[in-house]
């Protein structure tokens, strides 16, 4: 092999690198994005699970909306880690499942012990 040859493979082994390092930061950002998304809804539930502490129970249509809302959240968000995992660093994967399960905790603390729970993974 030629030493022209080797320099470019070289250097398409290093634009390789930096074009799946791009990827993986855009869908990490993507994800994030939906991650925000989750908060809200867990905010909006902190709102709800007030309501329904201080006796209002038309609350209790609200968390039923809530709930259903968080199912269909989860059902997205593996669907989007299913079709982008593939293309995440390992790094990236690691923070997105912690700041979710954080989320995720955060979310389960709000829910009353009478509902079901929404976000179970996988039993």
């Amino acid at each position: 092999m030629t030493r022209s040859t080797k320099l470019i493979v070289l250097l398409f082994v290093v634009l390789a690198t930096l074009v799946g390092c791009c990827k993986s930061k855009e869908r990490r950002a993507q994800l994030e994005g939906m991650l925000t998304e989750y908060n809200q809804l867990v905010d909006s539930t902190m709102s709800i699970s007030q309501r329904l502490a201080g006796g209002d129970l038309s609350a209790m249509q609200a968390m039923t909306e809530q709930v259903q809302k968080a199912t269909d959240w989860t059902t997205k968000w593996e669907a989007e880690m299913q079709r982008l995992g593939p293309e995440l660093s390992q790094e990236d994967k690691d923070y997105l499942e912690a700041e979710f399960k954080k989320s995720m905790e955060r979310y389960m603390e709000l829910v009353p012990q009478s509902t079901p729970n929404p976000l179970k993974l996988n039993p």
